[in-house]
Order: C-alpha cells, then sequence, then structure tokens
C-alpha cells in the first residue's frame, strides 16, 4: 500500500537537497542486518548511474532488515515521503514487481542487490493528489526559505547599522591619534632623534565591534535556534 499525500510530509525533492547541502556519506560497507538502498528520484527504464542525472538524483541508506532478511518497503516509503516504491533489476534495468508491495523477501533481496550489494529503488508514477500536494508542500517550502533568507539579511543589515554608530566616534578618535602620532614621527625626523619601534594603527573599532556580534550570534546560538524551531515545527 502507499503512503497517503500529505502537505506536512517531506517531498523526496527536499530529502535530495537535504543530502545535497549537507553532504551525506555513508561508511564503506553496511552494518550486519542491514542493506545499501539507493532510490532514484530521476529514473526510466533502461537508464543507470552512468546517466549523470540519475547519480545525481539518488538518495541513499542502509536501512535495516526483518529478523526474517525481509525489507520491509514500508519502511523506505516512510523514510523518504513516498507513496510507493519498486525495486530495479540490476542486469536489465527494469522494475522489478515484488509479489508483496510492502515486503521483498530475503530471496528478493539477495537476487536484486548488485555486485556491490547495492539494492536499487524508484518510484512509479505517484498519483495526481500526491503530485498536487508535493507541489503545493514545496511552493509553501520555497517561500519559508526566502522569508528566511530575508530575515538574515535584515538581521545582518541592523547589526550593521548599530556597529556604524556606536563606532563612529571612535573612528575618529582612531584617526585623530593616528595624525597626531605621524606628526610627532615626522617632527622627531627632522631632529634626526631616532626612535626605538614603529608606529601601527590602531585597529579599527568598528570591525571588532562587528566581528564580536558575529560571535555573539554563533556562540549563543539563539538566533541558530529560533530558526530550526520554526524549521522542526513546519517540517515535522
Amino acid at each position: 500500500m502507499g503512503n497517503r499525500p500529505s502537505v506536512f510530509v517531506k517531498t523526496p525533492q527536499e530529502h535530495l537537497e537535504y543530502s545535497w547541502n549537507h553532504r551525506l556519506t555513508l561508511p564503506s560497507d553496511p552494518l550486519p542486518g542491514h542493506v545499501r538502498v539507493c532510490f532514484y528520484t530521476d529514473w526510466n527504464e533502461g537508464l543507470d548511474e552512468s546517466d549523470l542525472v540519475v547519480r545525481w538524483s539518488a538518495l541513499r541508506a542502509d536501512v535495516p532488515l526483518e529478523p526474517s532478511g525481509d525489507l520491509d518497503l514500508g519502511r523506505v516509503r516512510k523514510m523518504w515521503g513516498l507513496e510507493k516504491c519498486a525495486p530495479i533489476h540490476p542486469d536489465r534495468r527494469i522494475p522489478f514487481e515484488p509479489q508483496h508491495p510492502d515486503h521483498l523477501s530475503s530471496l528478493a533481496v539477495g537476487v536484486l542487490t548488485d555486485e556491490e550489494g547495492v539494492l536499487k529503488l524508484f518510484e512509479p508514477s505517484p498519483s495526481e493528489p500526491t503530485i498536487q500536494i508535493r507541489e503545493k508542500r514545496m511552493h509553501i517550502v520555497r517561500k519559508y526559505q526566502a522569508g528566511v533568507t530575508h530575515v538574515e539579511d535584515a538581521i545582518m543589515g541592523r547589526i550593521s547599522a548599530v556597529v556604524d554608530c556606536i563606532s563612529h566616534p571612535f573612528e575618529v578618535m582612531n584617526h585623530r591619534l593616528t595624525m597626531a602620532a605621524c606628526a610627532r614621527q615626522t617632527q622627531n625626523e627632522k631632529e634626526e632623534k631616532p626612535r626605538i619601534g614603529h608606529h601601527f594603527p590602531w585597529p579599527s573599532f568598528r570591525h571588532v565591534v562587528f566581528t564580536a556580534a558575529l560571535l555573539f550570534l554563533v556562540v549563543s546560538g539563539a538566533f541558530t535556534r529560533y530558526l530550526n524551531f520554526a524549521y522542526a515545527v513546519f517540517y515535522g
């Protein structure tokens, strides 16, 4: 049986983007009692990973097997928000129809894994309600992402404006002290009195305050926690 479509369930496209952004990797071999599963979000009969689009549209995970050695396809569907999924024959590169739509027997798992021990899956054409729900969710997700970017830019702009306001008097003082030091150095050179050491301009107070503000945001994690909380509430 397939999963009931819901706007609160992450789409396969979101899972794929997450794997791209976080560069998810797997160990060289799956743990005992697991099988390595490769799900292609964009696959057509006859294609394999030699096709660039297919290779970069793959989700990978090590999925635990049942005590009997069977694979619960419902677990895979729930993991990636699929309505349904089916295995791909490793040699013929065609869909394989299991006897039970929710399970692959241990024998089928052994036959359908390729020479590297990977079981390849795809999603047959989803229903129209599922397509519409996914499109609606992705529209909401894109608006949410744009809003987060806008808030981040606004906060950084506020910080920059406050730092400019605070640091201006200190910048003026720094400039005056630097000019005075240069004048003294020039006078000393005229009097031919060697000085030990050299004058270095004071560091920019604005840069110090701005860096401190950024470090505070990173160390405290307050803004990140708010964003993560909103993300968790929305994505589930």
